[in-house]
């Protein structure tokens, strides 16, 4: 139920809808309904049956719309209601698209004759001025908002969601968080500290979505600072874990720095690490010490990795994570193939082969590990059998350097066995791969290596 001060302040706007809703029975008219917070266009739209009981319809738009009038089309069976209210375009997966062909047959609109009551939020009406402005000059825009103490309570219910290990940010809590802010700084209000620190993770979550590696790493640092002081274990782990993440994907954009960005996440693994440890949580231990283990592969430190392999091996068993063996095992191997322990790689690798409960992706690089130790000890055609078989697993846009690299040792392979028209495509296909990827700076064809 909605408190006195928000129902006055939306009193005003929810008045003048209902008034244009009755002007226009018969007739086309666009409305945007701007409003940031999903419970509060829930509490309009009742507000508007109680106090004005036509026939609205809703529609929620599926994520996979591409045309906002054929979609409306498609779900009003006799063509007409007495009004429409429109939700979910703003988490439209193709969002400029559909903008683009509504403003395009602007026109067709006019064939639905009642008042047309689309949601927006701030981005989505940004991008309405930005991409569509004629059809955006036909709408009238109306504003609903929450009070300064609403937004606090907004915040404080989202606060233990927000921590959530495994949330996934959506462009509607995203929206929710970023106008938040806006209504808070706009008021003048402050938050409580906890409220703050939490709202700035939450801001961190939004910036990383927007591929804004530094504005994420700002906001995870203000909250970090908070939770340390306050000594609260698990949202100084969630942090560190995000904080990590930042940091190795720096590494993946600006190679000239990738050691240091690497070392840095190494830096927060570790620190999650102690902090498990302290509290004397070895099951959280064993969930997290694989991420540690990827950054030390990444950096190819090799006798750290496999200290860390031979740590964890034995804490998964103990705890019996499957997927985790396979990943102990996989490192177990790539530190044998280093070494040049051919016959050694090749048990490692099989035993995380053997592990059923793994990832194509994973599957592939186990059966890359296990074809590099095969072609090591002569045995070719099982070693092509199983590139063959982690190319078709593997996944270019998840990990270029491994599709790459089983391409190269295909090449070779292949090569070895005299078919050369085959190598020479494989060739062909690895740089490809390499300058769609950024791994290789086009310089022509005709200039382009012929390497055997």
């Amino acid at each position: 139920m909605a408190n006195l001060s928000e129902m006055e302040i939306n009193q005003p706007s929810l008045q003048a809808l209902i008034k244009a809703i009755k002007l226009s029975q018969g007739q086309f008219q666009l409305r945007l309904l701007r409003c940031n917070y999903k419970d509060l266009r829930d509490r309009i739209i009742q507000q508007l049956r109680e106090q004005f009981p036509i026939e609205i319809r809703e529609l929620v738009l599926p994520k996979t719309v591409k045309s906002l009038y054929a979609t409306i089309q498609a779900n009003l069976r006799d063509g007409q209601t007495q009004a429409l209210i429109v939700s979910g375009l703003e988490s439209a997966l193709d969002l400029d698209a559909v903008l683009a062909s509504s403003n395009n047959i602007r026109e067709e609109f006019r064939n639905f004759r009642f008042p047309l009551l689309v949601w927006v939020n701030n981005d989505l009406l940004r991008k309405f001025y930005r991409l569509v402005p004629d059809f955006t000059n036909w709408a009238t825009i109306t504003d609903f908002t929450l009070t300064p103490d609403e937004v606090e309570k907004l915040l404080k219910r989202k606060d233990k969601q927000l921590f959530d290990i495994n949330l996934s940010v959506n462009p509607e809590d995203r929206s929710e968080l970023e106008a938040a802010r806006q209504d808070l700084l706009e008021s003048g209000k402050t938050l409580v500290p906890n409220l703050e620190a939490s709202l700035e993770f939450g801001l961190g979550l939004c910036a990383l979505e927007n591929n804004q590696i530094d504005g994420a790493l700002a906001h995870y640092n203000k909250s970090l600072s908070f939770w340390k002081y306050n000594n609260n274990f698990e949202r100084q782990v969630i942090l560190r874990l995000n904080i990590a993440k930042c940091y190795e994907l720096q590494a993946e954009q600006n190679r000239a720095k990738k050691e240091l960005y690497l070392k840095k996440a190494i830096d927060n693994l570790q620190q999650c690490l102690d902090l498990f440890n302290e509290a004397r949580r070895t099951d959280l231990v064993a969930e997290h010490i694989g991420k540690l283990g990827e950054v030390w592969r990444r950096l190819q430190k090799w006798n750290k990795l496999q200290a860390l392999a031979e740590e964890a091996l034995k804490l998964h068993q103990d705890f019996r994570y499957s997927r985790q063996l396979a990943q102990d095992y996989g490192f177990l191997a790539e530190v044998a193939l280093k070494k040049e322990s051919w016959k050694e790689a090749k048990e490692y690798a099989e035993k995380a082969i053997s592990i059923n409960d793994i990832k194509p992706t994973k599957q592939a690089l186990y059966q890359f590990l296990l074809a590099n130790s095969q072609f090591h000890l002569g045995e070719f055609d099982k070693a092509v059998s199983n590139l063959e078989s982690a190319r078709d697993k593997s996944e270019p846009h998840s990990d270029p350097l491994l599709y790459i690299d089983i391409l190269e040792k295909l090449r070779a392979l292949r090569f070895e066995q005299g078919e050369y028209r085959e190598a020479f495509r494989i060739k062909q296909e690895k740089i490809t791969i390499e300058h769609q990827y950024g791994f290789r700076a086009f310089i022509g064809a005709s200039a382009l290596p012929c390497r055997k």
